[in-house]
C-alpha cells in the first residue's frame, strides 16, 4: 500500500520533469527523483525524513525546479524502493552518510551543491557536510534532529505508540493543519513506522552519537527552517542549532509544524530560492 502511494505521487511529478533514475552505488541500489536543469550553476539534493520517501518534497519539488537542477534520493532501507546491498536492517545518520558519500562527492565536482534535510535527513547533510565541507556550498536543515536537545523527547514521543489512538496523538503533534484528515494518513503512517530500519533507529540510542560537538566545523552558510509550532522537535532546538552552527541564520514558520515541506510549501521553497 505505501509503495503503491509512493508511485501514484511520483508519477505527479512526472509531469514536470522530473525522471526516476537509479544510482549503481557500492552499498546500495539508490532510486532517485531527478530533475536536470543545464541552466543552473547550482544542483540542490533533498534528504527526507525517518520512514519516509523521496515522495515528502513533492510539494516543493516544482517550485525549485526553475532554479536548480534537482537530486531527491529514497533513503534506504526505509519502505521504500532503494536497496542496500549489505546486511544492514537500519542505518544512523553517519550510515547514511556513509552510503551517499560517493555519489555526493561525484555530484559536487560538476556544479555546486546544496543539502538540504528535514528531520532526520537533516541529520544525515551535517554528517556528510562536517567531514566534507569543502564538499557543500550551503547547507538547510528543516526541523532537524540529530543534537542532544529534543533528541529523547522525540524519541519517548514515538515510543507512546500502541495503538491507533496513540497513532493520532502523534501525528497531531507533527501536524498543525488538517487535523480532521489525519485518520487518512495513519495506515500509511504506521506501515512505515512500525519497518524494521525506523524502529532499530528510533530505540537504539548506543549507536547513535549527537553532533553537537561536531558542528563547529561546518564552514559553509547554513539556513535553519522551523516550522513554529512543532511539538515533537520543539522551537528551543532550532535556537540551540542556530547557536552552536557558526554561520547560520534561523527562519520560524508559524502556523506549522513538524514538516514544513508538506505544511508550508510556499514559504519553504521561498526560503530555498533566496539561498
Amino acid at each position: 500500500m505505501v509503495l503503491r502511494f509512493y508511485r501514484i505521487a511520483e508519477k505527479f511529478l512526472l509531469l514536470y520533469g522530473i525522471k526516476r533514475e537509479v544510482i549503481d552505488l557500492p552499498d546500495v541500489r539508490l532510486h532517485t527523483l531527478h530533475y536536470s536543469n543545464d541552466k543552473a550553476d547550482s544542483q540542490v539534493v533533498l534528504l527526507h525524513g525517518i520512514g519516509a520517501s523521496a515522495v515528502q518534497f513533492s510539494k516543493i519539488i516544482p517550485k525549485l525546479r526553475k532554479k536548480y537542477e534537482i537530486w531527491v534520493p529514497h533513503l534506504p532501507p526505509f519502505l521504500n524502493f532503494s536497496q542496500l546491498k549489505i546486511p544492514k536492517t537500519y542505518l544512523t545518520a553517519v550510515g547514511e552518510a556513509n552510503i551517499l558519500s560517493p555519489w555526493l562527492h561525484e555530484l559536487s565536482r560538476r556544479k555546486k551543491l546544496i543539502l538540504v534535510g528535514t528531520s532526520f535527513g537533516g541529520w544525515v547533510a551535517m554528517e556528510y557536510s562536517v567531514r566534507f565541507p569543502s564538499a557543500v556550498s550551503k547547507l538547510v536543515l528543516i526541523n532537524s534532529s540529530g543534537i542532544t536537545l529534543g533528541l529523547r523527547e522525540a524519541r519517548d514521543y514515538f515510543a507512546r505508540i500502541k495503538g491507533k489512538k496513540e497513532l493520532l496523538e502523534i501525528l497531531s503533534l507533527i501536524y498543525t493543519r488538517w487535523k480532521r484528515y489525519l485518520w487518512l494518513w495513519a495506515p500509511l503512517f504506521r506501515a512505515a513506522w512500525e519497518h524494521p530500519s525506523v524502529q532499530h533507529l528510533l530505540f537504539d540510542e548506543d549507536g547513535q552519537v549527537p553532533i553537537d560537538d561536531e558542528l563547529r566545523k561546518l564552514t559553509m552558510p547554513v539556513t535553519i527552517i522551523w516550522g513554529e509550532e512543532d511539538q515533537l522537535i520543539r522551537k528551543d532546538v532550532a535556537l540551540e542549532f542556530n547557536r552552536l552552527i557558526p554561520h547560520s541564520t534561523l527562519h520560524f514558520i508559524p502556523n506549522c509544524g513538524h514538516s514544513p515541506v508538506v505544511e508550508r510549501p510556499r514559504e519553504t521553497a521561498k526560503l530555498i530560492l533566496d539561498l
